[in-house]
């Protein structure tokens, strides 16, 4: 999934990107600001956040942009592919028939590691005038994908899976699971919740209701009726589910060399079923997960890192490595067979529809600063049946995309706006492009 480029001044692009005609040139100060370019005067001003970027609070405690973006302290017309400016570190991303949904880890600490403030948020697909709806929020860590099915949203979090209605819940979700360790990937559809449980290495299966403990059951690979790489020691890092089969990407141990194996069950009797689609995984498979009717894809990784791939969507210690992978496909009914789409550079996120594939790149490091410059994260797709290696750029020149969702129109994402730290952004954002 190579392409090519041709790439316009770093400060041009964004210039094009994020901006546009001025709304306001003279800012009023607020409560809290002395007026001198928006400085902050007391504890209420501190509240205000980034007065550089937040559309509410712009240049001034309490100036709000009405609907527009914030660019250096400046309200400035929020772009028209653009849902959301502002967002704090946006990640996993999903979509039903009318909204767009995220999760917002929250700020980003150096001192304790950790992201405070986490949201679940929510935009209408025809927009919500910069200001969307957060539905649920806490001082969850570790935040999982997203995923919303039947009217409610469902994300893991600090050892917990919660649910909420499309509607709100009034910023209190059900919590449907509580572990003595952190909840990796989630998938829902048909009344039935399936996640990764990190500390047992399993898959567990419940009723999306809730897991009762009485109906639940667990996955283990070491049950697969197939062949499995040797000393099997593996974490479930990513979950997809199709009418009848349940998929998952698991980690291999292969002596002393990380790697990664795609498991398949029947939804009807998974413990009794799981059997590997495919064994030749380079040095491992990156924590995302697509399906289709007939295939399922995957991201295998050509280099071994300490992290090879963004973990669980959001910012990862390893953020300055240099990943490339393969995007392949195995059919669904049938083991040990992948087929390359082509290659792709620190892949974040995949979906697919329609018979199109799209991946979310952070992409390559600077070759002499050994970092990652700005604007090099890109969309770029494919269909499927004639990638030959090659794909279409949806967006380029983007910080650290973190997540991707899609329907029969268009692709949607989350990435870092301004943000060149891959740890987090006060500046982030959700924007889509027609498929």
């Amino acid at each position: 999934m190579k392409r090519a480029r041709t790439r316009p001044s770093a400060r041009a692009r964004s210039a094009a990107a994020l901006t546009g005609a001025a709304l306001a040139t003279s800012l009023l100060a607020g409560a809290g600001c002395n007026g001198n370019g928006g400085s902050a005067t007391s504890d209420a001003a501190a509240a205000c956040g980034d007065m550089q970027t937040d559309p509410h609070n712009c240049g001034a405690c309490g100036h709000d942009c009405n609907g527009g973006a914030c660019q250096t302290g400046s309200c400035v017309p929020l772009a028209s592919d653009v849902l959301a400016s502002s967002q704090h570190s946006p990640a996993g991303i999903a979509v039903d028939g009318t909204s767009v949904y995220w999760v917002n880890r929250g700020s980003y600490s150096v001192n304790t590691g950790t992201y405070s403030g986490a949201q679940i948020v929510k935009c209408a697909k025809s927009g919500c005038s910069n200001k969307p709806t957060v539905l649920a929020t806490g001082s969850w860590t570790d935040v999982t994908n997203l995923v919303v099915d039947s009217g409610r949203v469902y994300w893991g979090g600090s050892g917990q899976v919660f649910s909420c209605p499309t509607d709100g819940c009034n910023g209190e979700p059900a919590v449907l699971w509580s572990g003595d360790a952190g909840v990796g990937d989630l998938a829902v559809d048909d009344a039935s919740l399936y996640f990764a449980d990190l500390d047992a290495q399993e898959l567990h299966e419940c009723p999306a209701s809730g897991c009762d403990g009485g109906s639940e059951f667990s996955i283990s690979a070491e049950a697969s009726s197939g062949p499995l790489p040797p000393g099997f020691i593996g974490n479930v890092l990513a979950i997809a589910l199709d009418d009848q089969n349940v998929y998952a990407v698991m980690s291999v141990s292969l002596g002393s060399s990380p790697g990664g194996t795609v498991l398949a069950c029947s939804r009807s009797d998974c413990p009794g079923t799981v059997h590997a689609l495919t064994l030749d995984l380079g040095a491992g498979l990156s924590p995302f997960l697509a399906v289709d009717a007939n295939h399922v894809y995957f991201a295998s990784t050509s280099t071994s890192t300490n992290s090879p791939v963004p973990v669980e969507l959001g910012g990862t210690s390893n953020g300055g490595a240099n990943t490339l992978a393969t995007v392949s496909f195995a059919p669904t009914d049938a083991g040990n067979a992948s087929t390359t789409l082509g290659d792709v550079s620190f892949p974040s996120a995949m979906a697919v529809n329609g018979g199109s594939i799209y991946v979310a790149q952070w992409g390559d490091l600077d070759d002499d600063g050994g970092l990652r410059p700005e604007g090099e994260g890109r969309i770029t797709g494919c269909v499927i049946a004639s990638c030959n290696g090659i794909s279409t750029t949806v967006q380029d020149y983007l910080n650290y995309p973190q997540g991707v969702a899609v329907d029969d129109t268009n692709v949607y994402w989350t990435d870092f706006g301004s943000g060149t730290n891959p740890l987090g952004s006060d500046d982030g954002r959700v924007a889509f492009r027609p498929k």
